[in-house]
C-alpha cells in the first residue's frame, strides 16, 4: 500500500489495536478505536484509557495496528508507529489519545499467500480431537 493508501485507510474509522510500554516495561496492547488523521497524527480511542494513563506523562513510544478482511487473502491495513502526546476528552463521549507519528506502513496479503497454503483442506484432514 502506497502513502495515497495510508491515507485514504486513515480517513476511516475503523477498530485497531493500540500498543504502549508499560510502567513495568511490559507491553500493553487494547482494542480502540481508530478516529482520523489530523495534522500528521492520528486520533484514538482507547477501550481502557485509565491502563495508559501513567506512559502519557512521558510521551511514550507507542503503536496502532488497523486492518481490514473479507478472506485472508484480502487482509490488508497499516501500521503505525510513534509517540502518545497525551488524553483528550474535548467534546468527545470518551478520553481520545493522539499519536504523534513517525513511521507508517501499509501491508496487503493479496497476492502473498503461497499456493500450499491457499489450498483448502482436504476433508478429513482437519485436525480434531479423537473420541478414543
Amino acid at each position: 500500500m502506497d502513502s495515497a493508501g495510508i491515507d485514504a485507510f486513515l480517513r476511516v474509522e475503523r477498530l485497531a489495536a493500540l500498543c504502549v510500554e508499560g510502567g513495568d516495561g511490559s507491553l500493553v496492547s487494547m482494542p480502540a478505536r481508530l478516529l482520523g488523521s489530523p495534522d500528521g497524527g492520528v486520533r484514538v480511542e482507547p477501550a481502557d484509557p485509565g491502563a495508559i494513563t501513567g506512559v502519557l506523562s512521558r510521551r511514550a513510544p507507542a503503536c496502532v495496528v488497523a486492518d481490514e478482511f473479507e478472506s485472508y487473502e484480502g487482509i490488508r491495513g497499516v501500521i503505525l508507529q510513534g509517540e502518545l502526546l497525551g488524553i483528550t476528552s474535548e467534546g468527545a463521549s470518551a478520553p481520545r489519545v493522539d499519536l504523534e507519528v513517525s513511521r507508517s506502513r501499509g501491508f496487503t496479503f493479496a497476492g502473498t499467500l503461497p499456493e500450499h497454503l491457499a489450498r483448502p483442506t482436504p476433508e478429513g484432514d482437519e485436525c480434531s480431537p479423537s473420541g478414543g
